[in-house]
């Protein structure tokens, strides 16, 4: 009974060393499916001026990550995080960003998660384990591995430009080109940015004026809430008026305007509200507009 204790105890420490073992040194990392909505993400971390350690997660490998982790101590030697929202039925993809101090950053390149079984670690039943067997177990010794920031080869990644919605892409471009293109934008026109480094994407609103609605010359409810129609050339040009409700359903229309100066009266609208109304001139349209009217 006593040899089985000591047996499991050192399969304990194996199991324990071969998981840090397993995570891969900065700017690698491990990427486990624990279940199907479960992923581990862990690492070794062998720098010692981290400031910022974000975990991201993309359906696609490339674009569209976003942060799902931030770590407290992103100087911690060995760390992880688990996603208990990892998407099913999709291909999932993983990064980690890292940041220096003095703003240096870094990616790592995206991962799937692979499949991880913990009991194929650890025998079910430790009192079939031989002698012979548990003779050979050791602890293996973790050699650390230095890294330095000069010596990661990572491709600078590029910021995707989007306009409106994230639908079509714009444009690609690198970091250092940001300030200009910021630059052309708040110069050639009045659209926002909406820029997210975390995910290297910029979307540009563009600007819509406000619309003022501005009374009509030739038709128009006077001050004594009276519809007037004011055409100083109606009996030398062919006119036409049609009217509209809100919902753009014909209320009636007047084929030709015979008076230059007219009094429309208000029994042939339904409601008050607002009215709209077409005006042509020469069966051209002279004018798209619209008034309130008051039901006495």
């Amino acid at each position: 009974m006593k040899f089985i204790k000591v047996i499991g105890l050192v399969l304990m420490i194996v199991f324990s060393s071969y998981l840090a073992q397993s995570q891969d040194t900065l700017p690698k990392f491990s990427a486990r499916l624990l279940n199907k909505n479960m992923v581990q993400i862990s690492w070794n971390n062998n720098f010692k001026n981290l400031v910022q350690l974000t975990v991201q997660r993309s359906l696609d490998s490339i674009s569209h990550f976003r942060s799902i982790f931030s770590s407290e101590s992103p100087q911690l030697p060995q760390n992880g995080f688990i996603d208990k929202k990892n998407p099913i039925g999709v291909k999932v993809y993983y990064r980690i960003l890292y940041v220096f101090e003095g703003g240096a950053y870094f990616f790592t390149k995206s991962k799937q998660p692979s499949i991880f079984n913990a009991e194929t670690l650890i025998p079910t039943a430790p009192e079939l384990i031989s002698k012979k067997i548990s003779a050979e177990i050791s602890t293996p010794i973790i050699q650390p591995i230095k890294i330095t920031p000069e010596a990661i080869k990572i491709e600078k990644p590029l910021i995707i430009i989007y306009k409106k919605t994230r639908d079509s892409i714009v444009n690609k471009i690198e970091a250092s080109q940001l300030k200009k293109f910021k630059d052309s934008i708040a110069k050639n026109s009045k659209d926002t940015l909406q820029i997210n480094l975390v995910a290297n994407e910029i979307i540009i609103k563009p600007f819509v004026p406000i619309i003022v609605w501005k009374a009509s010359i030739y038709l128009f409810t006077n001050e004594k809430d009276f519809i007037q129609l004011l055409l100083p050339l109606a009996k030398k040009t062919k006119y036409k008026i049609l009217f509209f409700d809100e919902f753009g359903k014909s209320i009636f229309q007047i084929e030709q305007v015979k008076e230059s100066d007219l009094i429309i009266d208000k029994s042939n609208f339904r409601k008050a509200g607002w009215i709209f109304f077409e005006l042509y001139e020469n069966d051209k349209l002279k004018e798209k507009n619209k008034f309130f009217l008051k039901i006495d």
